[in-house]
């Protein structure tokens, strides 16, 4: 997750990751492929399944970052920090590993 908020970029009201698995979903929708195998019902299946977990990430990934970036957890890292027995240094923001339950990692 990144806490530069200049990457997230709005379209028609999704954030640009979002409008971009829409595009690839349509793109799937649309396609005039005739599944006549196992094989190739199991790719499709896979690629529908990994644009899920996209979707999922991208949506975790922006909820995540909102609440971090709220005034409630703000005040409630102030009021921690300022009641902890020791002191702390401020290294400022910095990014983070998240891997969710479906594999994907941001």
């Amino acid at each position: 997750m990144s806490n530069d908020p200049s990457t997230k970029k709005e379209v028609n009201g999704f954030c640009g990751g979002i409008q971009a698995l829409f595009q690839k979903a349509q793109e799937i929708c649309n396609s005039d492929q005739v599944i006549s195998s196992a094989e190739q019902l199991e790719k499709l299946e896979q690629k529908v399944c990994d644009l899920a977990d996209q979707l999922q990430a991208v949506i975790i990934e922006e909820r995540l970052q909102s609440s971090l970036d709220s005034e409630d957890v703000r005040e409630t890292e102030a009021d921690l920090v300022a009641n902890l027995p020791w002191k702390l240094k401020n290294k400022g923001l910095r990014d983070v590993v998240i891997t969710l339950r479906c594999g994907v990692t941001y």
